[in-house]
């Protein structure tokens, strides 16, 4: 991988202001395709010979450049944000730049030679795989650094936590909230598996949502890179309620692994809870879907979104449609009922949420749950930003202008 490191260097010696600690180079390479190697009498090919065709393009077009990362030297941790095996993410403050970033700190001190070796292997892993992306729809790796005691990475600070944890605030998503989370984590599954990596661990605590709306793929520690002639993965890698039968039964996996982990993530959005919740615990949750055809239970959701769902989880993984095609399909390419309104500015440039607002103001009861006389623009800035359903309004004129200004009446102006 060019000008790698080895974190195992990082941690054998030195002091906290030696180079290797704060400023690593990674070489960014323009990676071979190759096809997920999965023992079948014809073999099989996860992207069709067009659709190969196409990534090639974007991979010669990637530009071949050492990509200078830069710990920061100056920080300091005002709280802890989650505990997990190897250690702490805690929220940290940039005190050269003012950033925030999101910091793993890892124990390297007192622990025994192997356990900290193969601890020490499956970071490096990780970082190795972070460090060469660069997508909209990833979290970024800003670095490593150690003391005696830690191996700290530093990754950015995703404000508005994980799926997860918003499904946990506010219960299940409405479809079409889905829908817009859905296409994103696709667009960076497509990035991943363009360049040959898996993921393996696809679920709602793995994607994060900034508060702009933007979800991150996050999470590298099962990731994987498919390697030519290297043979099928066969490691048990993810977590039960979203893990692919093949990968359960350790039968070889590839990228198709992610799919069917990608309908366990929209079943998670949809139900407020993990696929296969009501089992009683990982083990008959394994049984369940190693040894029946049965899908998790869902709730009412559209013609679109089942179909979606149902192609997630056939039980061939070469049945499974790749990413391309599933962005193409039509629950992600319907219109959105409620688009995407961008308020940080007093221009809307949507015919259609115009139409809605105009009669909204026009309606003297615009919602039995709405404080009367509370501003309609308002009424599209709920917890998940400016994604909120206005189907309730029934549009009766379309204005002639492309373009409208909106302005917020001051709060003396509202009705009262």
């Amino acid at each position: 991988m060019g000008k790698s490191f080895s974190l195992l260097s990082i941690c054998s010696g030195g002091t906290e202001d030696s180079s290797p600690q704060s400023k690593t180079e990674f070489q960014v390479h323009n990676y071979q395709k190759t096809d997920d190697s999965i023992i079948s009498p014809k073999g099989y090919n996860y992207f069709t010979s067009e659709e190969q065709k196409r990534y090639t393009l974007l991979l010669k077009d990637e530009k071949q450049s050492i990509l200078v990362v830069e710990a920061p030297r100056n920080w300091l941790v005002s709280e802890v944000l989650g505990e997990g095996s190897f250690g702490k993410v805690m929220l940290a403050a940039n005190m050269d730049s003012g950033d925030f970033m999101a910091v793993k700190q890892i124990p390297v001190a007192g622990l025994p030679f192997q356990t900290a070796n193969e601890r020490l292997r499956k970071v490096q892993k990780e970082v190795e795989i972070l460090s060469q992306l660069n997508h909209k729809n990833i979290v970024r790796y800003l670095g490593t650094q150690r003391t005696q005691e830690y191996l700290y990475i530093f990754l950015e600070y995703i404000a508005g936590g994980s799926i997860a944890s918003l499904l946990q605030k506010y219960g299940k998503l409405n479809e079409n909230l889905i829908k817009v989370y859905t296409k994103q984590v696709l667009e960076g599954l497509e990035y991943l598996h363009s360049h040959n990596i898996i993921h393996r661990d696809i679920k709602g605590a793995n994607v994060l949502v900034g508060k702009n709306g933007v979800c991150k793929v996050a999470d590298f520690g099962a990731a994987k890179r498919i390697l030519e002639n290297k043979g099928q993965l066969r490691s048990l890698k993810g977590t039960i309620n979203w893990m692919a039968p093949e990968v359960m039964k350790q039968e070889g996996h590839g990228r198709f692994a992610d799919i069917w982990s990608l309908g366990c993530l929209v079943v998670e959005m949809a139900t407020g809870k993990p696929p296969w919740h009501y089992k009683t615990n990982p083990v008959s949750v394994f049984m369940h879907v190693c040894n029946t055809e049965e899908l998790p239970r869902l709730p009412d959701l559209s013609s679109e979104a089942k179909d979606f769902i149902f192609s997630c989880f056939r039980r061939e993984p070469t049945e499974r449609p790749n990413v391309c095609k599933l962005l193409k399909h039509r629950f992600i390419k319907s219109e959105n009922p409620a688009p995407l309104v961008d308020f940080e500015g007093e221009t809307i440039r949507s015919e259609k949420v115009y139409n809605e607002l105009l009669e909204a103001e026009e309606q003297e009861n615009l919602d039995p749950l709405q404080p009367e006389g509370l501003n309609p623009l308002q009424k599209l800035q709920g917890p998940f930003g400016s994604i909120l359903s206005l189907s309730n309004v029934n549009v009766k004129a379309k204005p002639t202008m492309e373009d409208f200004v909106l302005r917020r009446p001051s709060s003396s102006s509202e009705s009262e």
